[in-house]
């Protein structure tokens, strides 16, 4: 190799090391030496929380409908769910996450019955909030705290479903 291509390369390493080196010491960032702050550490203030929809059977039990319960079109709609809620929190955004429960929870009935979800029937659906306090070695990890946010049933759905306890899978049917 010529000398002048050792004298160039050798010249982009040192600019490399040392651009890496003036961003570590004076904690700036330039990218590309950055130093990535965001996963630099763990946020143990911040519990984890997740908004999650079940389905309602008739005797009142919390069913997924995520994954290869309800197929893969449900992911759009239910990953829109929690977001449309958030929005503002406000009535109409409410209204609105409401009517995308009722058509999700129409679309899953129909799709049921044509043999394209391998379900339960559900009669009802349940925004549910899960939260887990932070903890280094995940011993919650199956225990989230649940609060049911919002809930919508069937017209022909029986009374006891509305408003019994949310439970789920994740957390061995406890509330």
């Amino acid at each position: 190799m010529s000398r002048w291509r050792v004298w160039l390369v050798s010249g982009f390493l040192v600019f490399l090391v040392a651009g890496h080196a003036w961003d570590a010491y004076f904690r700036d960032v330039h990218w590309p030496f950055s130093q990535y702050a965001m996963f630099r550490g763990v946020s143990t203030r911040a519990p984890l929380v997740r908004l999650s929809l079940y389905g309602v059977t008739a005797d009142g039990r919390d069913v997924r409908i995520m994954g290869p319960t309800a197929g893969v079109m449900n992911y759009r709609w239910n990953s829109a769910i929690g977001p449309m809620y958030n929005r503002g929190r406000r009535e109409r955004d409410v209204a609105r996450t409401r009517d995308a429960m009722r058509a999700l929870l129409a679309w899953y009935e129909r799709a049921r019955g044509k043999g394209d979800v391998d379900g339960p029937p559900i009669v009802g659906m349940r925004l549910v909030r899960q939260t887990w306090p932070f903890d280094e070695r995940a011993r919650n990890r199956h225990e989230p705290q649940t609060e049911v946010i919002l809930e919508v049933t069937q017209p022909d759905a029986p009374p006891d479903v509305v408003g019994a306890p949310a439970t789920s899978p994740e957390n061995g049917g406890r509330a």
